[in-house]
């Protein structure tokens, strides 16, 4: 579950910081409202984000890989049909879900993807991995990171490592974005991706958002769907980006 923690004011700099550090501190704030998005929604609108993109400097994203990024966390599904909450009783956020059952949700996640081709089952299966960088060693991970690996060699013939590593940044930069729209994010931004020699910055605007430099092909109107906790009253959200 995506938390947008209600009333919660972040501490931006300046120059901007990095997307992940506007996004995990909502993630763990206590407030006494939450906007909670499913994974598997918050994935869709990262998919709506990549089929909007069209600046020659981004990478071709086939209908293949779109389906890809939009179903990057299908397998979150059962473990979002209803939240699980932290001691203090409030909802528990995606990052602070035990690894075992993220480990499951990423194997289900894989698994959803690869009906859909192989290329969308290698680009999620690179995702995850890349999201393992950094861990402290474990048994657990270093088996999923073999099994990802075995399952890759089918998955990838005649697909290039720089044309899958690409698809995987866009994904990534996707995700990322959405997961920030999602949380509710206010502070200018960077994105750690490069695309030509290209970063990505995000800031607020009015009620919308500006991206720097432009990627898309034209304004964006988004509806996110979520639910207001307490109560899990359905209610959606809206985000607006313009260049």
């Amino acid at each position: 579950m995506v938390l947008q923690p209600i009333g919660y004011a972040g501490a931006g700099r300046p120059g901007g910081i990095p997307a992940w550090e506007a996004t995990e501190p909502r993630q763990l704030a206590e407030a006494p409202e939450y906007l909670l998005v499913t994974q598997p929604d918050h994935a869709a609108l990262a998919g709506e984000l990549a089929a909007a993109l069209a600046a020659e400097w981004m990478p071709r994203l086939s209908p293949a890989a779109i389906a890809a990024i939009a179903a990057h966390d299908e397998g979150w599904r059962p473990f979002d049909t209803r939240p699980s909450f932290r001691p203090g009783a409030r909802p528990a956020s995606f990052i602070e879900i035990p690894s075992p059952d993220f480990l499951a949700a990423w194997n289900a996640s894989i698994e959803h993807a690869a009906t859909l081709s192989p290329l969308a089952g290698a680009m999620v299966s690179r995702h995850f991995c890349r999201l393992l960088r950094g861990k402290p060693e474990d048994s657990a991970f270093d088996r999923f990171l073999a099994g990802e690996a075995e399952r890759r060699a089918a998955l990838e013939r005649g697909i290039t490592e720089p044309e899958i590593e690409a698809l995987v940044d866009v994904l990534q930069f996707c995700d990322l974005l959405s997961l920030y729209l999602c949380c509710g994010a206010t502070e200018r931004t960077h994105f750690p991706q490069s695309f030509a020699g290209r970063t990505l910055e995000v800031m607020r605007s009015g009620e919308g958002y500006q991206v720097s430099p432009w990627p898309f092909r034209e304004r964006l109107r988004l509806e996110i769907p979520a639910r207001r906790w307490p109560g899990l009253e359905a209610q959606a959200m809206f985000a607006s980006i313009e260049e």
